[in-house]
């Protein structure tokens, strides 16, 4: 909403001043200095308190970036889980850009990476070993300008994401192998003797 007239001057003069005005639970909050002519100026702002806490207030339109709320982990599903090889690490890269976005991951990583999955982008294991998202033929779009337009913007991020999910990947792997290893509990040294045991 845009602020026009006396209050929108109120507002300006506020900052002008170091007087701060916030807006909590629907209530006007005035943080300002000790200055001589203080009262007058608060008389003013108590004067057009309603028309600045609607200045103040954002929009309930959904569409202002105030009012978003980020994804729910419903919406962190596959959107292609008929290309089921990949999927675990959609759900995965898709956990991190919500969570980097905030409420603003339809415009960020978050809508970028989902834009290009819908389209059937994949990520498959590079021969160095690093992970890497790419499309085949089926693409619904061109790749090119998707790669670069959506991704490359996140190069950074989708980096730092795919190392990540490769990492937890090698983690869980190296945790499912030493409990087929070492089946048994090593630590029986700190046990008390029972009686009538021996080694």
């Amino acid at each position: 909403m845009t602020t026009t007239g006396r209050p929108a001057q109120l507002i300006n003069r506020c900052a002008e001043l170091g007087i701060t005005l916030t807006v909590a639970d629907g209530v006007l909050h005035v943080d300002a200095p000790g200055l001589p002519y203080m009262d007058a100026f608060l008389e003013e702002l108590a004067n057009h308190k309603t028309a600045i806490l609607d200045a103040l207030t954002p929009s309930q339109n959904p569409h202002n970036p105030q009012n978003r709320t980020p994804p729910s982990i419903r919406d962190l599903d596959d959107p292609r889980p008929d290309l089921s090889l990949d999927t675990q690490y959609w759900r995965s890269l898709l956990h991190h850009a919500a969570l980097a976005d905030d409420a603003d991951a339809v415009d960020g990583a978050f809508g970028a990476l989902h834009g290009v999955r819908c389209c059937g982008a994949r990520i498959r294991p590079q021969p160095s070993g690093v992970l890497g998202i790419e499309a085949r033929d089926d693409y619904l779009g061109d790749w090119g300008v998707d790669r670069q337009r959506r991704l490359t913007p996140h190069r950074s991020e989708l980096i730092r994401w795919l190392r990540a999910i490769l990492d937890a990947e090698d983690e869980a792997a190296q945790n499912a192998l030493r409990k087929t290893i070492w089946p048994v509990d090593l630590h029986y040294e700190d046990r008390p003797v029972e009686e009538g045991w021996r080694p």
